[in-house]
């Protein structure tokens, strides 16, 4: 009966309003009847319960009673069917048009859209679309694909004029009732099913939190988290740290239970992978590293090459080159030679604890324990001496003087600091030097002697030289 009632309601409903927007009056049942369909409601004839109501104010509204209380009630079905054959593309839709200053228009859709039509194995799209820029365009596509090779997937398409200038397309916001402070973050979780447990579990996670919340003057780290011999943990973190005394950095966490030995596999693996072939000799990768110098701004300060000697497989040899900034040009400072050993800039420092000078030359941390000869017959050499702080107690040379020259080696102090103490010895029996606040001490060119020699220590304060020569007046130290 409830049906028929409604049924016979909707018929008269109707009919009257026909007759009324035809013209036609039936008394004031005209007025009455369209009064009834500015706003109707269906109600349960049993309970008098709202069902749905039309209104011309309000809008639609769908109720739907039930004694469910831990279940998702469908409380509108939307149907198509075919007269045909369903296939792959048929779907149904729901359109919002919402009137702008053209008119009445579609301004968002929601569609449903089969992919597979077979029966026991449907694949259907949830696709939804909006207007952007006068037209409808696609947004975002659920897609279903599940299967042995693939699975289900979200598409997202974001429309745009832009050609050369980096969008913003995907925004998380984290919205609190208090101010943030710092460890507030955020994260992304990742969850796959364990082997022989269909129950996804998180494996994965990348967070984003605040090392410094302070207003205006933020840092924010990124953590990169995997699943490790059962627990997640954390491996790649990129962290904002910048002030006058600090900088950004990365940090790779490998973890381990090893506990006294070596980790066999790469913590770091950097791969140079060659795309149109095989490689050859020659063939190489390079690490920079970049400074923002005051002047010229941002550019390589230094580098690591490895570059690929020998590609015959088998027999393959690297070399390893390491250069740096010298003078304004990055320069080759350190070799590793898969043939020829190891390699020092300056001419004088190789692979040897013996070594020869022709030039002017500054030693280093490196150089520590060279014997170092000083072989130019009409130029003096000037050697110059580590910044002490930069070297341990103990750090040594022997400076041999090899060739007659007219023009004073010399050994000097870093920047000139009075720290060198002299005492020089001579074979004739004379007296030699003795300073305890000099900066340099000369080999004198008319009195030297192939042979002579000083041998350099420190304590971590002073230099400390002990000459000795063939003749008197082979040394002189002196404060500049």
């Amino acid at each position: 009966m409830k049906k028929k009632g409604l049924a016979l309601f909707v018929v008269l409903m109707l009919l009257v309003t026909t007759l009324a927007f035809a013209g036609v009056r039936i008394g004031n049942v005209q007025d009455e009847f369209l009064r009834v369909f500015r706003q109707l409601q269906i109600r349960d004839a049993e309970n008098n319960e709202k069902i749905a109501e039309f209104s011309s104010t309000a809008g639609f509204d769908l109720s739907r009673n039930t004694s469910a209380t831990n279940t998702v009630v469908d409380a509108l079905n939307l149907e198509v069917s075919s007269t045909g054959t369903p296939a792959a593309g048929l779907g149904i839709g729901i359109s919002f048009q919402v009137e702008d200053l053209g008119g009445l228009e579609e301004q968002i859709s929601i569609d449903g859209v089969l992919t597979t039509a077979t029966d026991g194995a449907e694949d259907a799209d949830a696709v939804f679309s909006h207007n952007t820029a006068g037209t409808m365009a696609e947004a975002l596509r659920l897609v279903a694909a599940n299967s042995a090779t693939t699975s289900d997937s979200a598409t997202f398409t974001f429309n745009t004029t832009e050609g050369n200038a980096i969008e913003d397309v995907v925004k998380f916001t984290f919205a609190g009732n208090t101010a943030g402070a710092s460890g507030l973050g955020m994260g992304l979780t990742f969850w796959l099913p364990d082997d022989g447990d269909a129950t996804p579990n998180q494996n994965a996670s990348i967070d984003v939190l605040h090392v410094d919340g302070s207003d205006g003057a933020e840092d924010v780290k990124f953590d990169f988290n995997v699943m490790t011999a059962g627990t997640e943990r954390k491996v790649f973190s990129v962290i904002g740290n910048s002030s006058a005394t600090t900088s950004d950095k990365v940090t790779i966490t490998a973890n381990t239970t090893e506990t006294n030995g070596l980790v066999t596999n790469p913590m770091l693996e950097i791969v140079l992978e060659e795309t149109a072939g095989e490689g050859t000799d020659g063939i190489g990768g390079t690490i920079s590293i970049n400074i923002d110098g005051a002047a010229a701004g941002n550019e390589e300060a230094a580098s690591l090459d490895f570059i690929l000697t020998d590609a015959g497989d088998g027999t393959e040899d690297l070399d390893i080159n390491l250069n740096q900034f010298i003078a304004g040009t990055v320069t080759n400072t350190t070799s590793f030679d898969a043939d020829a050993g190891f390699t020092l800039k300056s001419g004088f420092v190789k692979n040897s604890e013996t070594v020869t000078t022709t030039a002017e030359a500054l030693l280093v941390k490196l150089d520590c324990g060279k014997t170092i000869y000083l072989n130019h017959a009409s130029t003096g050499i000037a050697l110059f001496l580590p910044a002490i702080a930069t070297v341990s107690n103990g750090c040594e040379f022997d400076i041999i003087h090899m060739t007659a020259t007219s023009d004073d080696h010399s050994i000097n102090s870093n920047g000139g600091a009075d720290i060198i103490v002299v005492q020089s010895f001579l074979a004739d029996g004379n007296a030699g030097i003795a300073d305890d606040n000099a900066d340099i001490v000369s080999f004198v060119d008319t009195a030297d002697t192939v042979g002579d020699a000083c041998k350099i220590t420190n304590n971590g304060t002073k230099w400390f030289l002990r000459c000795t020569g063939a003749a008197t007046g082979a040394f002189s130290s002196a404060t500049s």
